[in-house]
Formats: C-alpha cells, structure tokens, sequence
C-alpha cells in the first residue's frame, strides 16, 4: 500500500524581522490591560510607546504569529 499524496499545498512564508524586545514589551504591555477592548492598530502600538517608529514590523510579526488577525 502506498501512501496518498497530500493535496494542501504549504504556504511558506519568511517571517517579518522584529526584535524580540519590542514583541516582548508587546506581551507585557497587553498582560496589563486584559483584554483590549480597542482593536492593536499602528496608532495603538505608537500611543503605548513600545516599537519607535517600527510599528509596521510588529505589526506584521504579530500577525505572523497569529497573536491579532486582518481585523
């Protein structure tokens, strides 16, 4: 008996570059407010003062992780 060969194809994607501080103060920061009532947006990111003008990049690694969605 053979194996059938698996039909879902992989996505593979490189993860964003974010240093593993920022997404650090990120976690500590959202253990503070449990939950967010308000969605994690850019300018949510830049009033918590936690990436210095690399919201975009934890953004996208938060995303990447799977922490937030698109929404």
């Amino acid at each position: 008996m053979s194996k059938p060969k698996e039909t879902q194809e992989v996505k593979k994607t490189n993860p964003p570059y974010t240093p593993l501080a920022m997404i650090d103060a990120f976690f500590g920061k959202i253990q503070n407010i449990n939950p967010p009532t308000d969605p994690i947006t850019v300018q949510t990111l830049r009033s918590w003062a936690l990436a210095q003008n690399q919201e975009y990049f934890l953004l996208s690694a938060l995303k990447f992780l799977k922490v937030i969605d698109e929404d």
